[in-house]
């Protein structure tokens, strides 16, 4: 991939940032030059920002990190219009019900501990149990989110890939994450697996320019 190529990954909170960041600061991703993580505020908010970033011709492709609660659908309908059919196959990703789903695949030991829920005082509990340490019940407070992510490191990282390998990769089903997809593109290493990426959008906008 040209070394001057520059994508972003539109995530729809703060927990979702500071996740991605964590892994950028770890080395595990491409960095801050190369990939701009942006903050959409909340998924209902994605579309419009999404929209705003693709017409701005700043990026070579603008992935998409998501839950699949209310919004979800519009978000894939939205990246559709914008780009051309097929555009949401590439670009949206997600994680059902929700992060929490990847967080917790990092503590899990033997087998994945598995959320059907976005109830964020319930899945603190979940990660507490796993051996997580942050003060109070869980409600995503900064101090609370930081404690979180200075727990990841790259060994617990490789365990999430092996735990998250085994879940289905339907936004249909929960809990199911595409994640491993984006990772094989992103990861520090993945730029055949980004280059065939951006070929197929290119013939997906070419193809939507000559209808």
């Amino acid at each position: 991939m040209n070394q001057h190529f520059r994508i972003a990954l539109l995530v729809e909170g703060e927990e979702e940032e500071d996740y991605w960041r964590r892994l950028q600061n770890l080395g595990l991703i491409l960095d801050e030059k190369r990939l701009a993580v942006i903050n959409a505020k909340s998924i209902n908010k994605i579309p419009a920002k999404f929209h705003e970033k693709y017409a701005s011709g700043r990026y070579y492709a603008i992935f998409v990190f998501c839950d699949t609660d209310q919004g979800y659908a519009e978000v894939k309908r939205v990246v559709e219009n914008t780009v051309g059919e097929g555009a949401a196959a590439e670009l949206v990703f997600f994680a059902s019900p929700c992060s929490m789903t990847i967080l917790l695949a990092h503590f899990s030991k033997d087998e994945l501990v598995i959320t059907k829920t976005v109830n964020k005082k319930k899945n603190g509990a979940l990660l507490k149990d796993l051996g997580v340490a942050f003060d109070g019940d869980y409600d995503a407070k900064e101090e609370q989110r930081s404690a979180i992510m200075k727990q990841i490191n790259r060994q617990n990282y490789q365990r999430m890939k092996e735990l998250i390998s085994s879940l289905p990769q339907a936004d249909t089903q929960t809990p199911s994450t595409n994640i491993m997809r984006l990772l094989s593109m992103i990861e520090i290493g993945g730029t055949d697996n980004l280059d065939s990426c951006l070929q197929r959008l290119n013939a997906i906008e070419n193809k939507d320019n000559e209808s």
